[in-house]
């Protein structure tokens, strides 16, 4: 009896750590594709009356910034992050070096002009996201 315990407590152990080694500590993001010099933009509260504000909104904002903008040389030289979740819970997630060369692929070849919408895969670090794999979705 105590040798069917031990080999059922092993083949779940085993099981346990083949299912943490298949994830590989890979997240999908789902979000926009900001420039990293949009941030300060993200963060502003919006005057909406005699000292009233409404609190920027990151998604709103992002799906703002424009292809064109995206393209430019201040972004080239910022990187681009992905801004995914909503108002209240919404998240800025830096990509690495590769994840910004695959961001640009993917804007240069969106027929959208603002708001370009992926789904990012990559492990988190200390810096942001680790990029695996990058593609447009709707």
């Amino acid at each position: 009896m105590k040798k069917i315990t031990q080999l059922i407590l092993l083949s779940t152990m085993l099981l346990l750590c083949s299912v943490v080694l298949a994830t590989d500590g890979r997240i999908t993001l789902k979000g926009y594709i900001i420039d990293l010099g949009s941030m300060g933009t993200l963060m502003k509260d919006t005057p909406v009356g005699p000292g009233i504000v409404r609190p920027a909104d990151p998604i709103e904002v992002a799906k703002a910034i424009t292809k064109e903008h995206l393209l430019g040389e201040g972004a080239k030289k910022t990187g681009y992050a992905i801004v995914y979740g909503s108002q209240s819970e919404g998240s800025i997630v830096p990509l690495d070096k590769k994840g910004n060369e695959m961001a640009r692929e993917v804007i240069l070849a969106s027929s959208k002009n603002s708001g370009i919408r992926v789904e990012v895969t990559g492990q988190r670090n200390k810096k942001g996201l680790k990029v695996k794999s990058i593609k447009e979705i709707e």
